[in-house]
């Protein structure tokens, strides 16, 4: 918890003079995060799950969105694509944006971006076919 001394009182101006804070904010702004967490799990409430959301959204967003070529996009379209393959979330990906992935007419991705692409269609189409 955050204190402030009072030293001594300006008693014309009716004013204190502060010297000093003590305490450490944020080690009490983690507790506060921490308790309002588990109050909201308590509660029936996640809040972390909003940003999970947000997160994959953002992520999918960067992977199907293929209308740019120069070398940033394709940066941040593979950091994008390994983070999902990472957390197990490429079956989240549309099946037309891994399409072009496995494709890659124009050389952009990595063989592993591609062979990890190929898999989840592959499971996906047999997974259609019920097998």
């Amino acid at each position: 918890m955050e204190t402030t001394t009072i030293t001594n009182t300006q008693t014309k101006q009716g004013r204190y003079a502060t010297v000093g804070r003590s305490g450490n904010s944020k080690k009490e702004g983690a507790a506060a995060e921490k308790k309002a967490r588990n109050e909201a799990k308590k509660r029936g409430r996640d809040l972390h799950g909003g940003m999970e959301l947000l997160d994959l959204d953002f992520l999918l967003d960067i992977v199907e969105n293929a209308d740019g070529t120069d070398e940033y996009d394709m940066t941040m379209r593979k950091l994008g694509f390994h983070e999902l393959a990472r957390t197990g979330r490429l079956s989240d990906i549309d099946s037309l944006a891994l399409s072009y992935v496995c494709m890659d007419e124009d050389g952009l991705f990595d063989k592993r971006m591609q062979c990890e692409a190929m898999q989840e269609l592959a499971a996906r189409t047999e997974q259609s076919l019920g097998n």
